[in-house]
């Protein structure tokens, strides 16, 4: 009986200590998952001009990194042969068309029948 008690009285403190770290883990997602919540998280450690500087290299590093890719892949579209592509590509495939025409006089099309004009010599 008595170890019965030791093993719910070690249950009980495994569980206050689980259920506080998921209340703080909780706590902590959303105050990082909002923007406003990061924004005040990081007002509270880092000083506003660190964070301004970081700000600008960040957008520095953005358009740096834009520029690059627009550049590579300039690149690669300047050193491949479209045509040739969509030519190889359909060099596999065969294609089955089938057209048909028909051609109505304009009576007929308009569904009122009338008189074929004569054939005159």
């Amino acid at each position: 009986m008595a170890q019965d008690e030791k093993i719910e009285g070690a249950d009980k403190g495994d569980s206050l200590s689980s259920l506080a770290r998921k209340a703080v883990s909780s706590s902590i997602k959303s105050i990082l998952s909002s923007e406003d919540g990061l924004k005040a998280l990081v007002a509270g450690i880092v000083p506003k001009e660190v964070g301004q500087t970081v700000l600008r290299e960040l957008a520095i590093m953005r358009s740096e990194a834009v520029k690059a890719f627009a550049k590579e892949l300039t690149r690669f579209l300047q050193s491949i042969d479209i045509a040739g592509e969509i030519q190889k590509v359909l060099a596999g495939l065969s294609f089955d068309i089938h057209i048909k025409v028909d051609i109505n006089t304009r009576q007929e099309a308009k569904g009122t029948p009338e008189e074929k004009p004569k054939k005159t010599r």
